[in-house]
This record gives C-alpha cells, sequence and structure tokens, in this order.
C-alpha cells in the first residue's frame, strides 16, 4: 500500500525527517517509537501530506502505486477523503466543542461520500456500534463525555470513510491504562476485520507491542532501527533502543545497592537536539555510550541485524574484523 524511499522533510535547509526507507502492506500493524523531537509526528504529517508550508519533501512516497511525495493539495485532499486517516494526540483539541459528535461523525460522510443525512446518520450510528460507543451519546457534546470515549470518537471519524491507512498518533496518551488498552484492542481488532494498515506512534513500548506487529525506532528524524516489534525489543541492536528498553519503569522492586538504596532508574544521557543542531552523521552521537570517532561525521547505513536492521558503525564490526 505505501512504500517510502528516501523520504525526507526538510525545513529551514535542516532534515527533520532523513531519508525515511519503508513500506506498509493493507493490514499490516506497524509502530513507531522514540523520545520527542525523533521525527515520530513528522513521519505520520509526511504520510497525510500534512508537512508543513515552509517544509521541502523530497525522495519518494508511493501511495497505491502513485507517487505522493510533491503532490498538490487538492491531489492529497482527495487521498486524505478516502484512503488515509489520522487520529491526533489530544481528543478534546481535536473536536469541536461546539458540535454534538454525531454531527461531527456525519460531516466527512456529508461532504466525501455525498450521503443524505438520514444515510449519514445510519452510518454514523453503525459507526458508533462498531468502535463501542453507546447510542445515547449521539447527541452530547465532547465536554460531555469521557476521555476514552472522545478517543474512541476520533476513531469513529477516521473510518468513516473507510481508510486503507490509519495512523494513530499517541492515541493512548490521556488515557488511565485500563481504557488504554481496550483503545489498542480496538485498533487492532479495526485493522485485521478491515484489512486495514495502521501506524501507531507511542512513548510507551508496553502500547507498541501489544498494538503492532513491526517497528520503527525513531531518533532525530532518523529510522535508527526496524524489524518484528517482538524480536527487536528482546534483542535490540542499536544503543539507542537499547537505552529505550533500560529506561523504562518496572514493576518489580529495583536491586539495593550495597548501601542498601534502590537503583536510579536508567536514563539516556542529555536531550534530543534541535532541529538546527542536528549532527550530520549519527544523530545519537553525543548521547551514545559506545560512539567511536567519526560518528557525528559519518551517517551510518542501516545494517542487517538477527531481528531486521538497524543503523550503527558497531554493527556487523566484529565479524567485519
Amino acid at each position: 500500500m505505501i512504500r517510502a524511499d528516501g523520504l525526507t522533510v526538510s525545513i529551514g535547509g535542516a532534515a527533520a525527517l532523513r531519508g525515511a526507507t519503508f513500506s506498509i502492506e493493507a493490514g499490516e500493524r506497524v509502530g513507531v517509537v522514540g523520545e520527542s523531537g525523533s521525527g515520530k509526528s513528522m513521519l505520520a504529517f509526511a504520510l497525510m501530506g500534512m508537512a508543513p508550508e515552509a517544509a521541502r519533501v523530497t525522495g519518494s512516497l508511493l501511495f497505491d502505486g502513485r507517487e505522493m511525495a510533491c503532490a498538490a493539495e487538492a491531489d492529497w485532499a482527495q487521498l486524505r477523503a478516502r484512503r488515509a486517516a489520522m487520529i491526533f494526540q489530544e481528543p478534546l483539541s481535536a473536536l469541536n466543542p461546539l458540535r454534538r459528535i454525531g454531527d461531527i461523525v456525519m460531516e466527512p460522510l456529508r461532504v466525501h461520500l455525498r450521503l443524505s443525512r438520514d444515510a449519514a446518520e445510519a452510518r454514523a450510528r453503525a459507526l458508533f456500534e462498531e468502535v463501542g460507543l453507546p447510542e445515547d451519546r449521539f447527541r452530547q457534546f465532547p465536554h460531555e463525555i469521557s476521555g476514552g470515549q472522545r478517543q474512541r470518537v476520533l476513531i469513529a471519524l477516521a473510518l468513516a470513510c473507510d481508510p486503507g491507512l490509519l495512523i494513530a498518533d499517541e492515541p493512548t496518551t490521556a488515557l488511565d491504562a485500563h481504557v488504554a488498552l481496550r483503545v489498542i484492542d480496538l485498533l487492532k481488532r479495526l485493522s485485521a476485520e478491515r484489512r486495514m494498515a495502521l501506524l501507531f506512534i507511542s512513548h510507551d513500548l508496553a502500547a507498541v507491542v501489544r498494538a503492532t506487529e513491526r517497528l520503527i525506532v525513531m531518533y532525530g528524524g532518523d529510522m535508527v532501527e526496524t524489524g518484528p516489534t517482538a524480536e527487536v525489543l528482546a534483542a535490540p541492536a542499536h544503543p539507542y533502543t537499547k537505552g529505550l528498553l533500560a529506561a523504562r519503569p518496572r514493576i518489580e522492586a529495583a536491586p539495593r545497592g550495597a548501601d542498601g538504596r534502590r537503583a536510579r532508574l536508567a536514563t539516556i544521557p542529555g536531550t534530543v537536539p534541535g532541529l538546527l543542531s542536528l549532527p550530520t552523521g549519527c544523530r545519537f552521537s553525543g548521547r551514545c555510550p559506545l560512539e567511536r570517532t567519526g560518528c557525528a561525521k559519518s551517517r551510518p547505513a542501516l545494517r542487517p541485524t538477527e531481528a531486521g536492521a538497524a543503523a550503527c558503525v558497531l554493527i556487523g564490526a566484529e565479524a567485519e574484523a
């Protein structure tokens, strides 16, 4: 369904997304993880034709075999209406507070599918049932329903025109653990039933494990590791992926040191560099505990690993030696 080759989004001469190369098949569930500022949302916006106005998009982006990297806004508007949809991070901000949620879901059905009001209402009510929204919520306003129900409204809205690709950008961030699990399972079920590709973006590694079957790890706008989700997280190859896993809070008690104190939660030193201060080589240089001379100047290519591929000069270094 989607094939990106060297997809790059540059703003002011700096690449916020650099050389992304991947594919997504119909019905496939792909996760994208990384710290804030790693390029996850920029990747999503590029796939939706929603890159900032000041951005320059280069490379190739095939959607159903059609080149869209440099497509006009009119072409993107047509594609977004029928083939691609996105669930944004904050449901309350994404929903018009002055409109009833039933009318919100009906709008794309009236505008894009040209349905009559009665037909649109019948379809919208069927979508409510499909995503598990009570029928009595149809005439309510966004502020009158819970956060989990608002998230389901966004899912119903995204599904209205039966898209082939659904992008979920941090869909569980504002939800409690129980509701988040239900939303994840709902997205998985809808992806399977509709043969709909799902791009699931999250900071939550546990959510990504539950929701996806293939993983893309991003840092500084680069894809640094990719492969089957369970295999990558069981045996990460890139130092950044290892750092993300080490920084996860654990349910079990942390071990005590010689002084009897609990060990502190592991962290990755430093912060993600800003767009204007990104290294020209490996974007993780400056924070990587295994950095070598020249890492900041030479960009490593994705190299095969046991799980998939990772962009690090250390991958295969022993074999080459």
